[in-house]
């Protein structure tokens, strides 16, 4: 049985370009999301850290001490969203932070 509405063939050609910007908008939304939240600075308290492109992911970069790094959210099951101040973006260990310094009135 054959559907009737003439419609049907010109949105089933849409369909792999709705996908395709479905899926760069949901690629981007983390990154836009890290861009606006608010920057908090740690430093780096371990001697060598390694960057990685996600938690458990590639390693796309390596970080010494001393160096103060802007924090881009919250830990994700102990790693955190970072950049480094020459641009590096990525994911290291919670753990190699110092912890953060309370606020003086």
């Amino acid at each position: 049985m054959r559907a009737s509405w003439s419609g049907g063939s010109a949105l089933v050609a849409r369909v792999p370009a709705l996908l395709a910007l479905g899926a760069v908008v949901c690629a981007a939304a983390p990154a836009a999301e890290a861009r606006r939240a608010p920057r908090a600075t740690r430093a780096l308290c371990v001697d060598h850290v390694t960057v990685r492109d996600a938690p458990y992911g590639y390693a796309i970069g390596h970080l010494y001490r001393p160096q103060r790094l802007a924090v881009l959210g919250r830990p994700v099951d102990r790693w955190v969203l970072i950049r480094a101040r020459e641009g590096l973006m990525g994911w290291i260990p919670n753990g190699a932070l110092c912890p953060a310094q309370a606020r003086r009135r």
